[in-house]
């Protein structure tokens, strides 16, 4: 079986999407090297790196390179050109990224991470807004399959897009080899060193936006910072519309008790999360939820929002709370700071919970879906 793929997400700094595909890529390209894969790659600017490895893998680029939101408005507005015009021929191709990108006979796969866009349009881009709130319909009427990362946004999709229930494989994410317990001295104390870390702390991971819900987090701690002496330390990129969230922090006088460390590579996150005393995952709406995954296969102890599929990933090795309230986020933090026996069995149903997960496994059942779309291709 011939097989093509949009790898453009899995290139550059990552957030969810661009890790989810990378690592699935990774072990489905470990797992399978029976088919051929194409890698479709197209940048004005960059050129590709030798992310993924494998005899039957091939990396292809346009014959001329172009701005990719050139190529996007053919694509969503004029349904044209194929994908085969840049790769040849393939039997299914896969866009792991919402968007269906038109082919000649190929069947198509698309994968939907969540629909925020049209449950929580207040706290999503305008551009998502603008486009898939209008567009996704017709992407997961037109795919021949698609994959859902949780069951949560499989409900969401029969809910709002009334696609039919057999066309929807649930493949969850999971957390690459290097997230688990640390617990080197020395090797920890380097990492908090190198980004000026000199005290307990506690952590949040996830782009600076909305949806992440920084500024009911900056109140409830600034709440109850007079009664704990850990710092709270916020890793991830600026995302959009985070002006109140940086306006929040100053008029809290929140400096030297919150520090934003921006963008930390993943390299360096295992090393954060095992010398955190808990994280902290306030958000109002999550597809999947990688951070909190990631923090209990570090044997890190997870507050999280009771939404959407934080339970379903974090099962009981959570506590829970509304993140519409800032007064249950602040007693939350306080209960777990001031109970150090509660964090250690916390830590220890999370490191069990982790094990659920695992990219072989999705790898497993993103393969059955490229069989599956093919044999509907050609039963039709």
């Amino acid at each position: 079986m011939r097989v093509g793929i949009d790898v453009r997400c899995a290139y550059g700094r990552k957030t969810g999407v661009g890790y989810y595909t990378y690592h699935l890529l990774k072990a489905l390209f470990r797992l399978d090297a029976h088919n051929e894969y194409l890698l479709f790659f197209n940048s004005l600017k960059e050129r590709p790196e030798a992310i993924f490895q494998g005899e039957n893998l091939s990396l292809v680029q346009p014959p001329f390179r172009l701005p990719n939101r050139v190529l996007h408005f053919f694509w969503r507005y004029l349904d044209f050109p194929a994908i085969e015009r840049f790769i040849g021929p393939v039997e299914v191709f896969h866009s792991p990224n919402y968007q269906l990108i038109p082919t000649k006979s190929a069947a198509t796969v698309i994968t939907v991470y969540d629909l925020s866009f049209l449950k929580f349009p207040e706290v999503t881009m305008l551009t998502a807004k603008l486009h898939y709130a209008r567009k996704i319909f017709d992407y997961v009427q037109g795919a021949d399959l698609v994959i859902a990362i949780s069951e949560n946004t499989k409900s969401d999709l029969l809910e709002l897009t009334k696609i039919t229930e057999d066309k929807i494989s649930v493949i969850p994410g999971a957390c690459d080899e290097k997230f688990r317990p640390i617990d080197d001295p020395h090797r920890l104390e380097e990492v908090k060193e190198r980004y000026g870390i000199q005290n307990d702390y506690i952590l949040f991971v996830g782009t600076i936006e909305p949806r992440k819900n920084l500024v009911r987090l900056l109140n409830a701690y600034h709440r109850i910072r007079d009664d704990i002496e850990a710092q709270l330390l916020l890793v991830g990129t600026k995302g959009w519309r985070d002006r109140e969230i940086y306006e929040t922090y100053d008029q809290l006088r929140l400096s030297g008790r919150v520090k934003f460390l921006g963008y930390v590579p993943e390299q360096d996150l295992p090393y954060l999360y095992s010398g955190a005393l808990f994280f902290v995952y306030p958000s109002i709406y999550e597809g999947f939820g990688l951070p909190p995954l990631e923090a209990i296969s570090c044997g890190c102890p997870v507050i999280s929002s009771r939404v959407s599929s934080l339970p379903e990933v974090l099962g009981e090795a959570a506590v829970y709370v509304d993140p519409e309230d800032e007064n249950q986020i602040a007693e939350a933090i306080l209960h777990l700071y001031d109970d150090p026996q509660e964090r250690k069995r916390l830590s220890e149903l999370g490191i069990a919970q982790a094990k659920r997960f695992s990219w072989e496994a999705s790898a497993k059942m993103t393969l059955q879906v490229y069989e599956k779309a093919r044999e509907l291709k050609g039963s039709n």
